[in-house]
């Protein structure tokens, strides 16, 4: 009895934590200017400028030079965009912080993606966490 009392305070922590919980409209609104932002520095081969401005968290996944080569290959094969929509977004209340996490289905010159990206918002400022991107075009160019 007392494994699966355990298992299930567990269960309700942890969907407690990563449940939706609230994000005014204005949040959400920063994190999609965001995304806006970081498409444009990503188009005009910025991508020093994203690393500078993200999280430590997200500047502790790798160096400089190694998000400046993975951004420069997002663009050399798939282009610029042309149009991004979210698809689907997520605001998670944690012990370290409030994310607010969307997914976006995003037309390129050169073909299609799922993009992810996961933004911590600190006293109203959003800051990149996590960027992840998905493509065929990637893979097959």
């Amino acid at each position: 009895m007392k494994r699966a009392t355990c298992s299930i305070a567990l269960l309700l922590a942890v969907c407690g934590g990563l449940s939706g919980g609230c994000s005014s409209p204005r949040e959400r609104a920063l994190v999609q200017e965001q995304v806006a932002q970081f498409h444009a520095l990503l188009d005009a081969g910025r991508g020093a400028e994203i690393y500078d401005s993200a999280s430590q968290a997200f500047r502790n996944g790798g160096q400089k030079s190694e998000a400046m080569a993975y951004f420069d290959g997002i663009r050399r094969n798939l282009g610029t965009v042309q149009k991004a929509e979210v698809d689907t977004w997520q605001v998670y209340n944690m012990t370290n912080g409030k994310f607010l996490a969307l997914t976006y289905n995003t037309q390129y010159s050169g073909g299609n993606a799922s993009e992810y990206f996961m933004y911590r918002i600190t006293k109203g400022i959003p800051l990149l966490v996590r960027y992840n991107i998905s493509s065929n075009a990637l893979v097959t160019k």
